[in-house]
Order: structure tokens, then C-alpha cells, then sequence
């Protein structure tokens, strides 16, 4: 059973979305076209287009500003950088990966420890508010994102998103995986943990196990 219809150019391997598919339809896809459903696509070039009347394909150029986030303070004077952003209503939430310039030079820090949060209206001009939530050199003034209560791992390589299903328990709105070692002093062994944040900024852990493990 098909839902809806849509072939493009003769190109034979069908890529398939949601959409329930019959033997059949699949043989006639495979033989005339591209099947992509109500998938949306990007026009990149002319791969998936065969033909155009009275249409141009243009391409915008970005526009560069300024840079977005400085190593300007003590926790990430070695390092800014793997970021990922998400947007919460009319802001933008950025999470990116920093640590200062002894983890380079350091042989017994395992790699980058710390992931710094920051906020913005337009994406260009960014934000970053003090938390409180993490101890850096006996400090918490710094935009350090905390996972607690009991997590004594990295923080550095965390990937978080806004989790918009409009049924989602508000106390885990954002959900994100971070990346740790099991043996941190000699570098082996990789797991991912789960984590949860009503806000992005303070997150707990699913479960003490680790999510993924590379039984390492």
C-alpha cells in the first residue's frame, strides 16, 4: 500500500521513508524511478531532478560575522570546539567541548573534560551565563554544564538535543549521550551514557550502567 507517489529521474536504488511499500510498487520502483515518499530532500545539484521548465536552482553564499564563542577564559584556553546546537522556542542552546591548554601538555589528563553551554536570539551573538554547577580550579563561576549527583567522568564530549515530542516528561526535555572512558588513566575502553535535563544546563544520568559499551 502506498500513501503517496512521487518518482524522480531514472535512478534505480529506491530509498524508502514510513510509507508501507508492496512487492509490486517495490518492482515498479526499481525498474522507473526513485521513490521518496513524503520524504523532504535537499536540491543540492541536478541528481534527483530529470528534467526543469522555467525553473533556475541558486545557491545562497553565507554570510561570515564574527567568531561565535573565544577561548577566552582558563576552562577552555586550550580547546573550543564539537558543538551542537539546538533551538528552545526563540533561543538557540549551543554545548561545546573546552578545556584549557594543560590537557595538552599534561600526559595523565585522559582528554577534553568539560562541555560549556551558552544561549543566543539570533545564532551570530552568544551568551555565556554563569551556572554554578561545576568546580573548575575551585571555582564554579564558569558556564560548565554539571551531570550529577555522582558522575566523576568527563563532560567533554557531550551531544545534546531538544527532544520537541509534545508528550516528553518536562523534567527530561533535553536528552544527550556523552562519551567517557572506562580507564581514564590509560586511555581504554569507551561508553556512552544516557543522560536527561529540564534544561540543558543540569543533567542526570538514566542509569548508572553505561548505555553502550565497547566491552574494552
Amino acid at each position: 500500500m502506498i500513501e503517496s507517489t512521487c518518482y524522480i529521474g531514472d535512478i534505480r536504488t529506491p530509498i524508502f521513508g514510513t510509507t508501507h511499500i508492496g512487492v509490486g510498487m517495490m518492482e515498479q520502483i526499481q525498474k522507473d524511478g526513485y521513490y521518496i515518499g513524503d520524504n523532504r530532500q535537499l536540491f543540492f545539484d541536478g541528481y534527483l531532478i530529470q528534467d526543469t521548465c522555467n525553473a533556475v536552482r541558486k545557491l545562497h553564499s553565507p554570510t561570515r560575522t564574527d567568531t561565535a564563542i573565544w577561548p577566552e577564559n582558563i576552562w577552555k584556553n586550550g580547546h573550543v570546539g564539537s558543538a551542537t546546537i539546538s533551538k528552545d522556542g526563540d533561543r538557540y542552546i549551543m554545548w561545546h567541548t573546552c578545556d584549557n591548554e594543560i590537557a595538552f601538555t599534561d600526559p595523565t589528563i585522559p582528554w577534553f573534560r568539560n562541555t560549556a553551554y551558552a544561549e543566543s536570539n539570533d545564532g551570530i551573538v552568544w551568551e555565556k551565563p554563569s551556572l554554578g554547577l561545576r568546580d573548575y580550579m575551585g571555582s564554579t563561576d564558569n558556564n560548565l554544564v554539571g551531570i550529577g549527583p555522582s558522575w566523576s567522568g568527563s563532560t567533554g564530549l557531550l551531544s545534546a538535543f531538544l527532544d520537541t515530542n509534545p508528550s516528553v516528561n518536562p523534567q527530561e526535555r533535553f536528552k544527550a549521550v556523552v562519551l567517557d572512558r572506562k580507564d581514564r588513566v590509560n586511555k581504554k575502553g569507551l561508553v556512552l551514557h544516557a543522560l536527561w535535563s529540564p534544561d540543558g544546563k543540569n543533567w542526570k544520568t538514566y542509569q548508572d550502567a553505561p548505555t553502550i559499551d565497547d566491552h574494552r
